[in-house]
Formats: structure tokens, sequence, C-alpha cells
């Protein structure tokens, strides 16, 4: 199966990342963060995970309440 691959300066987008983490695995955790987006940066997203992801957002975020641009647009 193909990979997609991340395009610099395509779509660019900003990167929020949120923890529970305790304190002292703050680090470690910020790092496997930043390991797991290089990564993705690098190899990209197989289509299984692509299709994984997408219906995770259909299943927490019903299509009825998203808007498109032209809808924000008219408001």
């Amino acid at each position: 199966m193909g990979k997609l691959r991340a395009r610099p300066n395509r779509l660019p987008c900003a990167i929020s990342i949120r923890s529970s983490t305790a304190t002292g695995f703050t680090a470690q955790a910020i790092q496997l963060t930043l390991s797991a987006l290089h990564t993705f940066g690098q190899r990209g997203i197989s289509s299984d995970q692509l299709t994984a992801a997408m219906t995770y957002f259909k299943g927490n975020f019903p299509s009825d309440n998203l808007e498109t641009s032209d809808e924000l647009a008219a408001t």
C-alpha cells in the first residue's frame, strides 16, 4: 500500500500538544512526541492509518456540526 507523505510548505498548520503526564515524565513524553512527528514527516502515514483517523473523526465529530469555508465566510 502507498504512503502519504508530508510535503514541506504544503497545507501548513499549527500543532498543539497537551499532556496529562506526571511532571517527572514530561521531558520523556515531549521527546516521544517529537520523535513521532519526525517519523510522520519522514515516512508519512499509511492508507490504513488515514482510514483509522478519518473513522475516529467521523465518530467523534458529526459532520452536520462542521462548517465549510463558504459557510464560515457568510457569517
